[in-house]
């Protein structure tokens, strides 16, 4: 499973059945290259269909379409290094940390020894038992939410959206949204491009998108 990912992508075809041509192409794009994705069908029981990448490496299940089909996904790092997904009849399907990568837990399969590289463990390693490690995204702690505690950052988010009506709010998260479907440009090239494409668009900036909301 891999939360990076935006397209769950099969390359055994024996998974999958009712393989079909997709009218919509995945162009998918990677660190090792890209290539066009134009074949779907579904993965046992899971809700969306997939697509099939017959020349891929491995199964890569995208925790994104995990959760949009409903499925609750916990971790916990102080205790075991994975990812739990939570299905129906209290049934759990475990992908195990190996060598960095989060592999689904299968009999037979030997993955449990990355599990028990915890949070917790590395701490102990470091002498720092107790307390979590700094961290900040700044060197200026002006910059970014460097050093702020979550309900510091939820109080900032709420208090930007102040003053702003229902409607600059949704534009302004669909605007975001839109900057991490076009691979993060800088928010005057947005503009450019919602301005250019889109001239009737309720995402329009500047006066129904307050960039501070988000």
């Amino acid at each position: 499973m891999d939360s990076g990912c935006t397209n769950t992508t099969i390359c055994n075809g024996e998974l999958m059945h009712g393989l079909r041509q997709d009218e919509k192409e995945l162009d998918m794009h990677t660190n090792v290259g890209s290539r066009v994705l134009d074949e779907e069908g579904c993965l046992g029981q899971f809700p969306p269909p997939v697509y099939f990448d017959e020349d891929g490496i491995a199964n890569v299940l995208a925790m994104r379409e995990m959760i949009a089909a409903g499925y609750r996904i916990t971790m916990d790092t102080d205790v075991d290094n994975t990812f739990v997904v939570h299905c129906d009849e209290d049934r759990q399907m475990r992908f195990v940390n190996r060598k960095g990568v989060y592999v689904l837990e299968q009999l037979g399969v030997d993955v449990k020894p990355g599990a028990k590289e915890t949070s917790a463990m590395y701490r102990r390693q470091l002498s720092n038992i107790n307390n979590q490690p700094h961290f900040e995204l700044s060197s200026n702690k002006q910059n970014g939410y460097a050093g702020l505690g979550m309900t510091s950052k939820m109080a900032t988010v709420q208090k930007n959206k102040e003053g702003s009506t229902p409607r600059q709010v949704k534009a302004a998260m669909e605007a975001r949204s839109a900057m991490h479907i076009l691979n993060a440009p800088s928010t005057k090239s947005l503009k450019y491009a919602i301005r250019l494409v889109f001239p009737n668009n309720p995402s329009t900036f500047p006066q129904n998108c307050p960039q501070q909301i988000t």
